[in-house]
């Protein structure tokens, strides 16, 4: 057998031909490579873009998609609410509360987004999720567990490091019209 007549030539020079043909109806006289090796180049490129996207939508999807079922919270006994103590519990609160305090103080001072409170609030969320991954680390408990925790201070009014209890209240939404 030769080479010319080899199964994967010829069904090469068949797809060839079709994408050939198919560039003569769609593509306009400037956009049309002039020959087949223009179409080998466009076909070329065409695979090392869907080979990139490939990587890069395996490298963005895969941790969603292999990422294991976190464990179910501990259940409440009466000793722990959601796997911890009471103790350990306030003590997270009170560092949750410590660094939304200062943070909504800087957030003022430094007349962040403008004075667009809303949007300080929003920066403060960012904070705080950082703040509870630190704590969740320093305490081995789950983010959840975190934001549950400072949800029962809130609810529960326990006071933070001012002695008042933290505010549950966020500002409306105010559209910007710069």
């Amino acid at each position: 057998m030769t080479l010319a007549a080899h199964p994967v030539v010829v069904r090469s020079r068949a797809i060839l031909a079709s994408l050939w043909a198919h560039a003569d109806r769609s593509w306009g006289a400037a956009e049309k490579p002039r020959s087949r090796a223009g179409v080998v180049l466009l076909l070329a490129a065409q695979v090392v873009a869907l080979v990139v996207f490939y990587r890069q939508a395996k490298q963005t999807l895969g941790p969603l998609i292999r990422t294991p079922a976190l464990p179910p919270i501990p259940a409440t006994t009466s000793m722990t609410r959601f796997g911890m103590t009471e103790t350990v519990r306030r003590e997270i609160f009170r560092e949750l509360a410590e660094s939304e305090i200062a943070e909504r103080q800087r957030a003022i001072s430094q007349n962040t987004w403008n004075g667009h409170a809303w949007s300080r609030f929003d920066d403060l969320g960012y904070v705080q999720r950082a703040r509870g991954r630190e704590l969740a680390l320093r305490y081995s408990v789950s983010l959840t567990q975190v934001y549950l925790v400072l949800d029962e201070g809130i609810r529960e009014r326990w006071p933070g490091p001012d002695g008042q209890p933290l505010s549950a209240l966020v500002e409306p939404l105010q559209l910007r019209t710069e």
